[in-house]
């Protein structure tokens, strides 16, 4: 995958605010969050992603969605919610490991006016791709990216995961 994928994905708001009363009990900070900004990425994934109903009903989605998009099979690797308040934001990084073929991405359950948007990273250039609530981003693992500051008053809630991707290519 060498672009950036944006569709749009819709959780009931029920589901959305059960989600975010399980995310504000495992917030932590993190490496990647700046400012005033938590997250649940040092929970473990994989009871994240199948310990708990919601968050695997969330997951299943986002791979259904994303799987109609590329052509490549996807098998989970790791899911976090981060939250950024007022003057969070996550820095630049990327989620590449050596010998795994991924796709990252991120899944906006909450995005209020004025509370920053995601930007790539080139050599050579900054790329600022515009989201809003229930957009679905996906890219390339090796992809740097970060996000702007979080301006508003309101939190900009934000389900982060990777997914291994296997290709078939017909003989």
């Amino acid at each position: 995958m060498n672009s950036v994928g944006k569709t749009t994905l819709n959780i009931n708001p029920i589901y959305k605010f059960l989600l975010y009363q399980m995310i504000k009990k495992d917030l932590s900070s993190h490496i990647a969050c700046d400012g005033n900004s938590l997250s649940t990425y040092n929970i473990d994934h994989k009871q994240k992603m199948y310990g708990n109903p919601l968050y695997y009903f969330v997951l299943r989605k986002i791979k259904k969605k994303i799987e109609k998009v590329v052509n490549g099979r996807l098998s989970p690797h790791s899911m976090w919610f981060n939250v950024n308040r007022k003057g969070g934001r996550t820095i630049n990084h990327n989620h590449y490991t050596v010998g795994e073929d991924k796709i990252s991405g991120a899944y906006y359950l909450s995005k209020p006016e004025n509370s920053g948007n995601i930007i790539f990273n080139t050599l050579d250039d900054k790329v600022f791709v515009k989201v809003n609530t229930n957009d679905l981003i996906f890219f390339d693992s090796k992809f740097y990216h970060e996000t702007e500051e979080n301006k508003s008053n309101q939190e900009r809630i934000i389900c982060g995961f990777n997914f291994l991707v296997s290709y078939w290519y017909p003989p």
